[in-house]
């Protein structure tokens, strides 16, 4: 049974250079990677994982096998975890690495599972990010260096 993820509220912000807010009730938690983080209000916490969390039963020799994937994909293998710990809303920020137009995508309507190309990625959590570099090639869009999923 495949795990839903939150609905998260957020704001695409800019032009050529666009970045989300996403906008954390109290005690909510979004994954973002390494280096994605833009900035953040106070009482946002972070914390850096090995993995999206989205399996806590997972044991240490799952959180390697992923963690190998992530980096045979050249993707990072720590994942940072933002928890609003305040009694407020709170915001953290997102950025890509290179300009372009951030689109949201409602998984729902697109079968629960996309594979995009390269993406500054975020997420709550029980949305999954799985990297397999077997589907790279066979995944719409792709070159073949890498591909990666989200489903939520």
């Amino acid at each position: 049974m495949a795990t839903r993820s939150d609905v998260i509220d957020y704001r695409i912000l800019g032009d050529d250079l666009q970045f989300v807010e996403v906008e954390l009730d109290p005690g909510e938690t979004v994954i973002g990677e390494a280096g994605a983080m833009m900035f953040l209000d106070a009482d946002v916490r972070f914390e850096t994982k090995m993995g999206d969390g989205a399996d806590p039963e997972q044991g240490l020799w799952g959180r390697l096998k992923d963690a190998g994937k992530r980096a045979l994909t050249q993707e990072s293998v720590f994942l940072t975890h933002f928890t609003n710990g305040g009694r407020q809303k709170r915001v953290v920020a997102f950025s890509a690495e290179f300009p372009g137009t951030i689109l949201p995508v409602d998984l729902a309507a697109v079968g629960g599972t996309i594979w995009p190309r390269r993406t500054p990625s975020s997420a709550p959590p029980g949305g999954r990010r799985s990297t397999s570099p077997s589907a790279a090639a066979s995944a719409p869009g792709s070159s073949g260096a890498r591909a990666s999923s989200f489903s939520g």
